[in-house]
């Protein structure tokens, strides 16, 4: 291994366990130790254990849906101006201030910017056949980048993200890498159960708040 790596790991390991006395005493005046015993500590190692099962996915159905969107994005692109890039910000900015439209938002610099946001507010002013293009073009993109053709798929047939317990400033429960709460409903229909197992999708309805 890097000794840097090893010198960095274990300076870290240092830092980490002469914070735990101080906090740990913070905590105990505070009255949340037993709070972390009985609760936190646990729940950790359930998201653990989550993490380390992972997803199991359905290589038909993935393989069906990239087929999909794949064709739809083929129709798009026969949609959008002739010669554009449309994965070119700075070209995508120069040709939509060329149609007339007016871009006041700008990046760092000094370019235009021409996000999602940006294209839908020049949508909300009136149709435009080549800005309904790039917008759709944008949204497939994304689905089969994030969530199809780059989703990493172990050898067992299972997608292992990362679930966070502190992963929100509320407390929720959250996930990245990627984002199962966050995945269209279409696309978690690739996510499936072992024989004789079934997925159940529990809404909580803000029961955290009804606690607090």
């Amino acid at each position: 291994m890097d000794p840097q790596l090893l010198e960095y790991n274990a300076r870290d390991c240092v830092a980490t366990r002469m914070c735990w006395d101080p906090l740990w005493q913070d905590a105990q005046e505070a009255g949340v130790d037993q709070f972390y015993r009985r609760l936190v500590l646990p729940l950790a190692h359930a998201v653990s254990r989550m993490g380390a099962r992972g997803l199991l996915v359905d290589p038909k159905r993935k393989r069906a849906l990239i087929g999909t969107y794949s064709r739809q994005l083929t129709t798009v692109q026969t949609q959008l101006p002739p010669g554009l890039n449309p994965d070119a910000p700075r070209q995508i900015g120069t040709w939509l201030l060329g149609q007339g439209f007016r871009l006041s938002r700008r990046t760092p610099g000094g370019q235009p910017t021409v996000d999602e946001d940006v294209l839908r507010g020049l949508l909300a002013q009136g149709p435009h056949p080549h800005v309904e293009a790039l917008l759709a073009y944008r949204e497939i993109t994304k689905l089969l980048r994030t969530y199809l053709a780059n989703l990493q798929v172990d050898a067992d047939g299972r997608v292992r993200g990362r679930w966070l317990v502190h992963g929100t400033a509320t407390g929720r429960l959250s996930s990245r890498e990627p984002n199962f709460q966050n995945i269209p409903d279409e696309l978690r229909t690739i996510y499936v159960a072992p024989l004789g197992w079934r997925l159940a999708e529990l809404d909580y309805d803000l029961i955290e708040l009804r606690l607090i």
